[in-house]
């Protein structure tokens, strides 16, 4: 084959592959998907909150742990999924932060008040409360995620409050209603169906634990959630997205809570 002719036969065969990436960016979410995703946070759910010494993930750790997350370090702990998901990907991942000087009352609330988290939070496009009970919270939030692509989503969620005696706060934040949003900001953009897109973010469960401590606020959080899985041919686009973008949302929100409650 000469050189012009497979010059030609390559430009071919990009073409081919371009025109076949908005196929592959489409896709939905199976019941069988999202049935995998209901076993494995359920598995997780059954044993919470943890009890006497073992509420805090970083209690057992090591004390150089405990050091470098009182010296303003975020510390980070991947949780390796070990169950099978069809068309889809869990992504687990925990965040313990010191909170120096900060009260864990002020850290809830902040958790919860959904009316001002746009005002904070980075991916927050837009917040607020849909229901403000003692001990349940409804909220909203329009998110958006930029990484190589950008995607934005409405997303409902249903917090449960539970406060302890000794200082302690265990709020699991569970996603209820996630929607992915067409052509945001322009006059054809619309919310698409729930399941339909891109998928790469189904669903988004939260577990917060909270411990006051004397001198300041021990705040984890355990983040799991929900996308598609990387077709090979788009690998190179759709998997920077999914992998990293869990791991550095939950450090945007754990940085942010502590540089607002701190003191």
């Amino acid at each position: 084959m000469s050189p012009p002719t497979v010059f030609l036969f390559c430009l071919a065969g990009i073409g081919l592959l371009t025109a076949s990436v908005p196929a592959q960016f489409k896709t939905r979410l199976k019941p069988e998907t999202g049935q995998a995703f209901e076993e494995y946070v359920s598995r997780f759910e059954k044993n919470q909150p943890p009890a006497g010494e073992d509420f805090l993930w970083i209690d057992g750790r090591p004390e150089s742990v405990r050091v470098r997350a009182r010296n303003g370090e975020i510390v980070l702990h991947h949780y390796k999924v070990d169950i099978k998901v069809p068309d889809g990907m869990i992504h687990d991942w925990l965040g313990s932060v010191f909170i120096p000087g900060a009260d864990a009352g002020e850290v809830v609330s902040l958790i919860r008040n959904y009316d001002i988290h746009a005002k904070h939070y980075a991916e927050a496009l837009d917040s607020r409360l849909i229901e403000n009970k003692e001990n349940t919270v409804r909220g909203f939030h329009r998110l958006r995620k930029k990484k190589v692509l950008t995607v934005v989503l409405n997303a409902e969620f249903l917090m449960k409050i539970h406060a302890f005696e000794d200082g302690r706060w265990y709020i699991p934040c569970v996603s209820t209603r996630i929607t992915e949003i067409a052509d945001p900001g322009k006059p054809t953009e619309k919310e698409l169906p729930v399941g339909e897109g891109r998928g790469f973010l189904w669903r988004l469960n939260s577990y917060w634990f909270i411990e006051q401590a004397e001198d300041g606020v021990w705040a984890e959080c355990r983040s799991i959630s929900l996308s598609r899985d990387i077709p090979w041919v788009l690998g190179w686009i759709i998997r920077p997205f999914v992998e990293s973008t869990p791991r550095e949302t939950l450090i945007s929100v754990l940085g942010t809570t502590r540089d607002l409650c701190a003191k």
